[in-house]
C-alpha cells in the first residue's frame, strides 16, 4: 500500500495508521520557477479536474485552497455512490487527464486502488474520492476547511473575540473604582 508523506500529514497520522487509506495514483510534474505562471496553471488544470469529477456524477464535491505556496494548492473532495462508481470514476478521471491534459514533462505512476478511498496527486491539484461512509469518518473537509468566512467555529470564536474586544475598549481604567 502506497501513502504519501502529504496524505499522512493531513490526516495527522503515522503512515502505518491506516488500512483503509487508498494506495496513490501519483503524478508528479517538474517544478516552474515562475509563480504566477504556476498558480495560472493550478487554477487551468483545477478547473478541468472538477469539470471532469462533476462528469464522473461524484456528489458532494469541495473544492479546498491551502493558504500556502508549496504544492498542493488545491483539494477536490467528491462522494461516490458505491465502490464500483469509485473505481470505474478515479479510473476515468485518470484516463482523462491522460489523454487530455497531460504535457510531455509529467510522469505516471501505477495505478492502485481502494475500496474506500482513492487519491489522485495532481502535484498542484489533490482529488480525493470517498465513499460516503469513509469521508464522514476521515471529515477532511473540517480538517482543510479555509477561512473565518464559511466555517461556523471560527466565526463563533470571532464573534468572541469581537465581544471582549468592545468591552476593553469600554473599560477606562481612570474612572474605574478599587474597592
Amino acid at each position: 500500500m502506497l501513502l504519501n508523506r502529504a496524505t499522512a500529514a493531513i490526516l495527522g497520522r503515522s503512515l502505518t495508521a491506516y488500512t483503509q487509506i487508498p494506495r496513490l495514483i501519483c503524478v508528479r510534474s517538474l517544478k516552474t520557477k515562475d509563480k504566477a505562471k504556476a498558480e495560472v496553471e493550478a487554477n487551468q488544470l483545477l478547473d478541468k479536474l472538477y469539470d471532469e469529477v462533476r462528469a464522473q456524477r461524484f456528489s458532494e464535491i469541495v473544492v479546498i485552497q491551502t493558504k500556502f505556496d508549496a504544492d498542493p494548492r488545491y483539494f477536490i473532495l467528491a462522494n461516490a455512490f458505491n465502490s464500483r462508481h469509485l473505481l470505474s470514476g478515479t479510473e476515468m478521471i485518470n484516463k482523462h487527464y491522460k489523454n487530455h491534459m497531460k504535457s510531455e514533462n509529467q510522469n505516471f505512476a501505477n495505478l492502485s486502488l481502494s475500496r474506500e478511498w482513492n487519491v489522485l496527486d495532481f502535484h498542484s491539484v489533490v482529488v480525493h474520492l470517498f465513499s460516503e461512509k469513509c469521508r464522514k469518518h476521515f471529515d477532511i473537509d473540517q480538517l482543510w476547511a479555509v477561512g473565518e468566512k464559511y466555517d461556523d467555529q471560527c466565526q463563533q470564536i470571532d464573534r468572541k473575540l469581537q465581544q471582549q474586544q468592545k468591552q476593553q475598549q469600554q473599560y477606562d481604567p481612570a474612572n474605574a473604582i478599587v474597592v
